[in-house]
This record gives C-alpha cells, structure tokens and sequence, in this order.
C-alpha cells in the first residue's frame, strides 16, 4: 500500500487496527464521510484532530503527520536546541542545549516554541522538532524563521502561488507568509509542561 500521503497513512493504520472509518471517526469526533475524505485527500483535518487519529490509532505523530520513520537520534549526541537561527549552529552544536531523547525521529535540530499561536497542537515551551527541508507540502506543518531570526512553526496552505501561515488559535488570523523563510518539517513535539 502506498504510504505517501496523510490518507494513506490514516487509511493504512484504521485498518490494521481493526476499524471501519465510522468507529473511527466516533473516536475522534467526527462523521464518517469526514474520516472517507480524509483518507482520499479531500480535506485536511485540523492539527487537534491529526493528533486525536495519532493516539486513537497508536501511532506517533511525526509519522502520521510526515511519514517519518521513528528511530533513535543517530548521532546519540541529541539534538540542539536553538535560540535563534543560525545554520552555522546546526551544523557546529557544541556549546548549544541539547534535547537527547530514545524516539526522536531523524532531524537536525529542535526549538523551544514561544507564544499560544499553536495551542493546543504547540504549547508555549514546548520543544518543536525540525528536519530542514528544500520544498515543503501545502498542508505540512512547517519551521520558519522571520527577519529576526526567531524560529516559529505554523500549518502551510497555499493558493494561488501565494504561501499563507495558519495558526492553530483563533486569537491568530491566517496571514500571507513574506517575511521569513521555510526552513524545514516539523517532526516531532516534545512537550514541556511548566509545574508549578
């Protein structure tokens, strides 16, 4: 079966889990039509429901969303946490923090999120992993950096060859991406809940 595709991937684990796309789609909320055109690549679902199918088929997130295969940080020397972009600090990581976890997926690096723009799919500090990557799909979830060099992530749509950030909070409007570029695919979230 082909795996290319958010649909195929959903598709693929409903079944190896024994459910039809109605059970399914009363697990995560929505109508078994909604669960069919997700499955052709008819409708996106919406990040809160990407990771409902996720935890309701026992699968991680970072394969769903991207069909990253999970494995181990190669390197074992863990990831670096940037501050701010630097591609010199991905490639020469020394002196940076560094996330070190057994089921990272492959990446380059990782950040710490700021902001509510993402919740509930990112929240404030959590740790927001990326695999650079030189062209990115309508629909992904994506890595950018703005003029300032601060790293931030959002859900990439694009119509009529024009690129638009979509946050996950309402209190966020979709807007026209210009300044800043795409750095990569966000992969994994790592969440960091601040106890008090």
């Amino acid at each position: 079966m082909d795996e290319e595709n958010l649909g195929d991937r959903i598709r693929l684990k409903r079944k190896k889990n024994g459910l039809s796309q109605a059970e399914l789609g009363q697990r995560i909320g929505v109508s078994q039509n909604t669960v069919n055109r997700f499955e052709g690549g008819h409708r996106t679902p919406d990040a809160h429901v990407v990771a409902r199918i996720a935890d309701v088929l026992g699968c991680s997130l970072a394969w769903l969303i991207q069909g990253t295969r999970e494995s181990p940080n190669v390197s074992g020397q863990g990831l670096p946490v940037l501050k701010f972009w630097n591609d010199n600090d991905v490639e020469n990581h020394a002196e940076c923090e560094k996330l070190v976890h057994p089921d990272l997926p492959d990446a380059d690096f990782c950040f710490r999120q700021q902001g509510m723009a993402m919740v509930p799919m990112v929240n404030n500090g959590d740790l927001v992993v990326v695999k650079k990557a030189e062209s990115l799909e309508e629909g992904s979830l994506v890595c950018a950096v703005d003029d300032f060099n601060h790293l931030f992530c959002f859900w990439l749509r694009r119509k009529d060859s024009n690129s638009y950030a979509v946050y996950e909070s309402s209190e966020y409007p979709a807007k026209a991406f210009r300044d800043g570029t795409l750095i990569g695919k966000i992969v994994a979230v790592v969440c960091c809940k601040v106890i008090e």
